[in-house]
């Protein structure tokens, strides 16, 4: 049974670009997912000010899992705020924060994170700039395509499909964020999400009928 990098090659040798074309515009579907979480987060600390930290107590352990083993590094971070000092304990899969020395905290203290809004839009850009090139290669092979009407059709499918999906979804959890205040902080970023998958499912219908009728008229002129 081949691989699906086997396939892909087989494609290629053949000038049929199907399952890259697919892979980037899951690429820039993830990516765009991924900007407006982290334009989110930067709105979110937009306000938070800098506040001198260091960190204690740090372990890390093991965890296994059926698709391989992973480690979790815990560490205890300490910061100041007007004279008092606090703690909150962290569990973080990548990093274990060896020279922390600042964290971020809203202006009342209410809330600490080891992120910032340097640090998100920063974050933002990089996954922007990576949906960028995604949709530009996407372009590419999309002209290269031998039926183009055929792959536009079915990229509409597909973005019906995703777009549906991802608005029904959304909506839901925008619904459940926007009415229960502990989790309010979240239903702009569910919001937009959903509106995305909005936008992708109406423009995949417009154009799906679009070219449809255009492909109608091509037949009927022969």
């Amino acid at each position: 049974m081949a691989s699906g990098f086997e396939i892909v090659m087989e494609e290629v040798r053949h000038k049929d670009y199907h399952s890259l074309r697919f892979f980037c515009l899951m690429i820039v579907f993830l990516f765009s997912l991924l900007t407006i979480m982290q334009l989110s987060s930067a709105k979110d600390f937009e306000d938070y000010i800098a506040a001198p930290a260091y960190v204690t107590d740090r372990s890390s352990r093991t965890q296994l899992r059926k698709s391989g083993s992973r480690t979790l590094y815990s560490f205890t971070v300490h910061w100041f705020f007007e004279g008092n000092e606090y703690q909150k304990r962290f569990t973080d899969e990548f990093d274990p924060h060896l020279d922390l020395d600042e964290v971020h905290i809203a202006p009342d203290n209410s809330d600490m994170t080891l992120g910032s809004y340097d640090g998100s839009i920063q974050g933002s850009m990089m996954t922007m700039t990576f949906s960028a090139v995604a949709l530009v290669i996407w372009f590419i092979l999309f002209k290269c395509s031998k039926n183009i009407y055929e792959e536009v059709k079915e990229n509409c499918y597909m973005a019906i499909g995703m777009g549906g999906l991802m608005a029904i979804v959304g909506g839901f959890f925008y619904y459940v964020t926007s009415t229960d205040p502990k989790y309010k902080s979240s239903s702009p970023t569910v919001g937009a999400l959903a509106l995305l998958g909005l936008t992708g499912l109406l423009l995949g219908i417009v154009v799906l009928i679009y070219v449809k009728h255009k492909t109608k008229r091509a037949h009927s002129k022969r």
